[in-house]
């Protein structure tokens, strides 16, 4: 039997909104390290992770991005592709210059280069570099170098692409057109292997230095000196018989007497041919930081050369105490030598970060394929059948229904039934929402009212106070209400749909919308309602709901409806007190507590009550707050309260709390292990607290998929080797909380095995391999998994010449061979 096991998370719900981190948790930040070698370089050029600014790193991020699961650019059940749920980012544009490289011509300015995509990185003939695997453009290959041409931003073929879609179909032209085998390949593997080779490792240059450009230097320039220096003996014999006062005399003829004067032209000549070493070394070179680091090198060279013929220069003016100078081919070649330092200066390095946007993706705008999710694939639809009926399971689902556009809505009441669950609402739709129908429900649903479609729902009869009044609109297609009060007291405001803050309770877009509010004692009520659809088309005129309350008799006790701490629930270990709040069905004056079942009037301990409200809304809560007293074991408590009628309850509620020790956490696992597999699960045991161990358990901050038990599991799939730290918190119902450290080391083996060794010995094959692995042979090419087992790394031979082995180790690497005997 053959499993197929997905590689890529399955989809989200829609109104998931962790699914934001999910989807940010595949962002990459790539950094492009850019080098000048000195003044004289006119470009800036990319030094480290150039593969960064290619076509393939975009698909590799996105690769990544899709493997998250409902992330970045992907396709649809009817392959309807959209990638805008992935983007490509640049930290800057450009780099060099004062001002912007589209300006005008005088902003080309030197060291200037766009960051965008260069062709030279997509060559067939580019091959990496063999020490660092880089990939090196010289400068005439570079497609996005500055360039004196009449474009309009001067930049020839410069653009940074940072869509899928722009890989595939943009200006550049780079590949064909989406094809299927790329929709639909993505693994979480693949995508985190692209990625991990794409961008490599931003490191300084590691250039060894070239000692030849610094020693012929040298070299000639000693030569230089020595040749000087030699003339200087012949000169020290002549002045030993003529006298010293023939020295200035002697400097000032040049010496000619001794063969000195062509010396002057050994300086220069030795000068010229340094600076000639140099730059024929220097730009030689492809690798940007190595040409920097000669561009350095030969800068200092030539500071010293140039001192060097400067002290010869003027050092027989000390001697003689500014009677005589050297030649003057030795100052030539100092300026020479100190102006060429400092052009060969000035070089250095820039970073730009290339960043990855992972977010949520997104389906196709319009909705005509809505329709298809309901309809048989026997009828051309998506909906799997056997003879026109739908198979269970394969039915038209929510999540099918809005992944075929964003027109799509699903209409959940219609699950179960043979009426379309998915349409598409109208996209050309310049009609706001119709309010069709308006009811009244609950204790008033037989009150006489007036309706007039889209304008009013007038309620001809006055209503109880303090009772929920509770009313509902029907839309003619699917919107989102906005709801907002006014009475005598207080007028409606709001002059549009976005003006207004109180939606109704329920938010989404529905084509029934109910509400419930609290009414105040002898109050007219007017409750204006705006409703927009998914086009954003909304109401101008509000529909309004007019009700009129009387003085009311009120005969009847508070009702307590709601705690703030769950009947018979637990409290923290350790705590000697606790607050409490209740929520009572009408406003009250007092409610009271005591430890004892007795009468309201004698019960000792009191609420603190919000009191009776001048208004009310949905959200009208009458509550009333105190601290209850705590002891070891169960808590025991009776309430009452007394309304503004005067009416207290005569039976009390009974709530009760239970204490509870501290919770444990018995074992985490794993910790302190290296494991070689790029899936793990972490376990968690937890005992005692409020419910024998029962708890929620986070790691990281984010809740373990399968927990609020005693044994609380979190898978962790697709792990890159390297070490992993986990802060592991647990909770209990009564809030006691542990905490405890998870680490581990992940070794991910993703190489096939090596053979080591092999040779034949009579009838046997022997063989070695680098790492544990199961083997298998036969006489001609196998899958593995249907050769002949091999035992103990040997195998007898047969009568044939030629074999084929083949052994896979634990992760599934195989590694292959072909042996001929």
């Amino acid at each position: 039997m053959v499993f197929l096991v997905p590689t890529v998370s399955v989809g989200n719900n829609w109104d998931d909104s962790s699914l934001v981190d999910t989807c940010a948790a595949a962002n990459f930040e790539c950094p492009v390290l850019y080098a000048v070698s000195s003044y004289t370089d006119a470009t800036w050029e990319a030094a480290r992770n150039l593969n960064c600014l290619s076509p393939n790193w975009v698909l590799d991020a996105s690769s990544y991005c899709a493997s998250m699961g409902d992330c970045g650019a992907n396709a649809n059940l009817v392959e309807e592709f959209t990638d805008s749920s992935f983007s490509m980012i640049k930290s800057q544009d450009w780099i060099g210059g004062d001002l912007a490289p589209n300006v005008t011509d005088e902003a080309y300015t030197r060291h200037k280069t766009v960051i965008g995509y260069d062709t030279c990185i997509e060559s067939s003939n580019v091959d990496p570099d063999s020490e660092t695997g880089e990939i090196y453009c010289k400068t005439s290959e570079m497609n996005c170098q500055i360039k004196n041409s009449e474009d309009a931003d001067g930049v020839g073929g410069c653009e940074f692409i940072d869509s899928v879609e722009e890989v595939y179909s943009g200006t550049n032209g780079i590949y064909s057109n989406l094809d299927y085998s790329w929709k639909y390949n993505y693994g979480v593997y693949s995508g985190l292997l692209g990625v991990s080779e794409t961008i490599g490792e931003n490191i300084d240059s590691q250039v060894d230095p070239s000692l030849g450009v610094p020693v012929a230097s040298y070299i000639i320039n000693f030569g230089s000196a020595l040749g000087y220096v030699i003339g200087w003996e012949a000169a020290g014999w002549y002045l030993a018989e003529e006298g010293s006062s023939k020295l200035a005399l002697m400097f000032g003829n040049g010496l000619a007497e001794v063969g000195v004067s062509f010396l002057d032209f050994i300086p220069v000549i030795g000068a010229a041919i340094t600076l000639i070493i140099q730059y024929s070394n220097i730009l030689s070179e492809d690798d940007p930081l190595m040409e920097l680091e000669k561009s350095k090198q030969s800068a200092m060279t030539n500071y010293i050369g140039a001192g060097l013929s400067a002290v010869l220069y003027i050092a027989p003016s000390i001697i003689q105490g500014g009677a005589a100078f050297g030649p003057w081919g030795l100052l030539v070649a100092a300026v020479i030598l100190a102006v060429a330092a400092v052009l060969q200066g000035g070089g250095e390095t820039k970073e730009i970060i290339i960043t990855s946007q992972c977010g949520p993706w997104t389906p196709p705008q319009g909705g005509d394929d809505c329709t298809l999710c309901d309809i048989p694939v026997s009828e051309g639809g998506l909906a799997l059948d056997i003879g026109g009926n739908i198979l269970r399971g394969y039915e038209c689902t929510e999540y099918k229904c809005k992944s075929l556009g964003m027109a799509c809505e699903y209409i959940s009441e219609n699950q179960g039934t043979d009426r379309p669950k998915c349409i598409a609402s109208e996209i050309k739709d310049v009609n706001h929402p119709i309010i069709e129908n308006a009811y009244l429900f609950g204790d008033y649903a037989d009150y006489d009212f007036d309706f007039n479609p889209d304008n009013y729902l007038i309620v001809n009869e006055k209503v109880q106070p303090y009772t929920f009044f509770e009313f509902g609109i029907d839309t003619d297609e699917a919107s989102q209400c906005k709801i907002e009060e006014a009475t005598q007291e207080n007028s409606f405001t709001s002059e549009d749909y976005d003006s207004m803050e109180m939606f109704f309770p329920d938010s989404y877009f529905d084509y029934t919308h109910n509400q419930s509010w609290i009414l105040m004692p002898e109050t007219k009520y007017s409750f204006y309602i705006r409703c927009t659809d998914i086009n954003t088309r909304a109401h101008e005129a509000p529909f309004v709901v007019q009700v009129e309350t009387d003085a009311g008799v009120d005969l009847t006790p508070p009702s307590i409806e709601a705690t703030s701490i769950k009947n018979g629930g637990y409290i923290s270990a350790g705590a000697t007190e606790t607050a409490l709040s209740v929520f009572v069905n009408e406003p009250v004056q007092y409610c009271k507590w005591s430890s004892n079942d007795v009468e309201y009037s004698i019960m000792e301990n009191f609420f603190l009550c919000s009191g009776i409200p001048p208004s009310a809304s949905p959200y009208f809560e009458n509550e009333c707050s105190t601290t209850l007293s705590v002891i070891e074991g169960t808590n025991s408590y009776y309430i009452a309260c007394e309304d503004g009628a005067g009416n207290a309850n005569t039976e009390n509620y009974y709530f009760s709390l239970q204490s509870t020790v501290p919770l444990l956490i018995d074992y985490v696992s794993p910790n302190g292990e290296t494991i070689y597999l790029e899936n793990v699960d972490m376990q968690v045991k937890t005992s005692e607290g409020a419910e024998s161990g029962k708890a929620v358990c986070y790691y990281n901050g984010i809740e373990f998929f399968d927990t609020n038990t005693s044994t609380h599991i979190q898978s962790l799939q697709g792990l890159i080797a390297g070490v992993y730290n986990y802060d592991i918190s647990c909770v209990d119902v009564a809030g006691n909380k542990n905490e405890s450290v998870i680490s581990f080391t992940i070794d991910v083996d993703i190489d096939e095995p090596e053979l080591v060794n092999i040779y034949s010995s009579e009838s046997t094959i022997y063989f070695t391999l680098d790492e544990d692995a199961t083997c298998e042979y036969y006489f001609e090419d196998f899958n593995f998994g249907s050769g002949t087992d091999v035992s103990g790394n040997s195998f007898t031979l047969t009568d044939v010449d030629e074999y084929y082995l083949k052994c896979q180790d634990i992760f599934g690497n195989t590694g292959e061979w072909i042996i001929n005997v």
